[in-house]
């Protein structure tokens, strides 16, 4: 290549390099952004205002009854995941029951060791009557197929978004811009969301009122709704923990994880249970809001014995764990307790 056509190209990339080093984006062309648009939430928000407006007109009442109803027919939509977890508690509790009798039988027929009884022979009686145990309950459970016993936790709560949607929305039809949502989305106490003109807001909540409050959208001064949900959430959580187990089965739980866990879940539903009203009386939220949480709640107190009435009554019974080595009488390791005499053979010796 010569020195002409060489200064030539040197001269024709530095002309184009300035040239696209001038360039500027045009400000009218829409930036590319690879993510899309979340058209879920607007459509589910409008779902649940729709479902609320519809009672409302199709029933001809106030707020003050519409929306406990709306709440209760939500409630009742759930029914038949109630059904399936009180048919898969039913299912566990009857397999239970004949692996208790097998545990007693397969702890009595154990090999024994020649000689005395120590506690690695122990350990090895205890291993032994577990596999016989989980190889009988494979057995049962074909004949009766149930669900693990963590489905019965997970189910119930499928229903909080639907329930934290329908909050959402009162709160948006009562003009209250603090949303939970705008505290997820990082936009602090104000939700200038797109979304949040989606619902718009319900003069009825302004015009309709109950004897202690002046409309639905301001706070209860006397909290006497926050109250009654108190009492109902508080009543609610009692239902579905139930009764604490007596002592001898909390020692047997505390041993194992999964145990524990059973034991430390129902504290902590009753303290959320107890907590959670509380910040709603801190926060002020509108009655509206409140009325809907009464009813949820209310309807959940009737709607749980009522299925397990008709699912068939089922009692809790002693969960299905090894015992502590210490706690084997088959190897010889505790002695069997006399009875007492009666005071009239006492009399007699």
């Amino acid at each position: 290549m010569s020195s002409s056509h060489f200064s030539r190209f040197c001269v024709r990339f530095t002309a184009n390099r300035s040239y696209l080093h001038n360039l500027k984006p045009n400000p009218h062309i829409r930036n590319f952004h690879p993510s899309r648009s979340n058209y879920l939430l607007p459509e589910l928000l409008q779902l649940s205002h729709a479902a609320f407006q519809g009672v409302h007109d199709l029933t001809g009442l106030s707020w003050v009854y519409s929306i406990p109803l709306t709440a209760a027919l939500f409630r009742a939509s759930w029914i038949p995941v109630q059904c399936i977890i009180a048919r898969n508690r039913r299912r566990r509790l009857l397999v239970s029951q004949p692996l208790l009798a097998w545990r007693q039988i397969y702890r009595k027929s154990v090999p024994r060791p020649p000689g005395p009884p120590t506690d690695e022979d122990a350990a090895k009686a205890n291993e032994w009557v577990k596999q016989k145990l989980g190889m009988r309950q494979l057995s049962l459970r074909r004949d009766l197929p149930y669900m693990n016993l963590k489905w019965e936790f997970i189910l119930p709560l499928t229903f909080l978004p639907i329930w934290f949607l329908n909050a959402e929305t009162i709160r948006r039809m009562s003009g209250d811009t603090r949303t939970a949502l705008a505290w997820i989305g990082g936009r602090g106490h104000v939700d200038d969301s797109p979304e949040s003109v989606l619902v718009p807001l319900e003069p009825g909540f302004e015009l309709e009122s109950m004897a202690w409050t002046s409309d639905l959208v301001s706070s209860d001064p006397f909290l006497i709704l926050p109250g009654i949900f108190l009492f109902l959430s508080v009543w609610n959580a009692r239902i579905a923990v139930g009764k604490a187990p007596d002592t001898n089965v909390q020692n047997d739980l505390r041993r194992t994880v999964a145990g524990r866990l059973s034991l430390e879940l129902p504290q902590a539903i009753q303290t959320i249970a107890f907590v959670f009203p509380l910040i709603l009386m801190w926060q002020g939220i509108p009655s509206a809001v409140i009325l809907y949480l009464i009813g949820s709640a209310a309807t959940m107190i009737v709607q749980r014995p009522l299925i397990n009435r008709l699912m068939g009554e089922t009692k809790v019974i002693k969960p299905l764990n090894a015992r502590l080595p210490e706690e084997i009488s088959i190897l010889g390791t505790s002695k069997p307790k006399r009875r007492p005499l009666p005071n009239g053979m006492k009399k007699l010796l």
